[in-house]
């Protein structure tokens, strides 16, 4: 396994994924790919400008940073924020690019109830993703 794809959108739920997907990385040797996706939508309702992206990128120099702390090598650490959706289609095309190996992700679900564990998203990437998806919930 080379590239660990992971999914953010900087919940709880997705740091804890964050973190289970470090931990596979550092055992596996891999590089850990890190990807916020801002809904392509987002520009029609007045949210989309450069703050946004910008608020996202300094996030995730943030995550990395962190990570770089609790020992993981930068070089092994990638970053990007990229403006585009559906999340599933999105994450099979993304993963195929940087050749990811498994893609982790926060998995929350719509009601918050443990009677549904996965949340649309997640269900969507794990159903129409070419690559492996590991799920977790906090």
């Amino acid at each position: 396994m080379k590239t660990i794809l992971v999914l953010t959108d900087f919940s709880a739920t997705a740091q804890a994924a964050l973190q289970y997907a470090v931990g596979l990385t550092q055992q596996l040797r891999a590089k850990l790919m890190i990807l916020h996706a801002i809904p392509r939508h987002s520009i029609w309702l007045g949210g989309l400008d450069g703050n946004l992206i910008e608020e996202a990128q300094q996030k995730l120099g943030k995550l990395k940073e962190k990570l770089i702390l609790q020992g993981m090598p930068g070089q092994a650490v990638n970053t990007e924020v990229i403006n585009k959706f559906p999340l599933d289609a999105v994450a099979n095309d993304y993963a195929r690019a940087v050749h990811a190996d498994l893609i982790v992700m926060g998995t929350q679900g719509v009601s918050g109830t443990k009677k549904e564990p996965l949340g649309s998203f997640a269900i969507e990437v794990m159903e129409n993703s070419t690559v492996p998806v590991i799920g977790t919930n906090h």
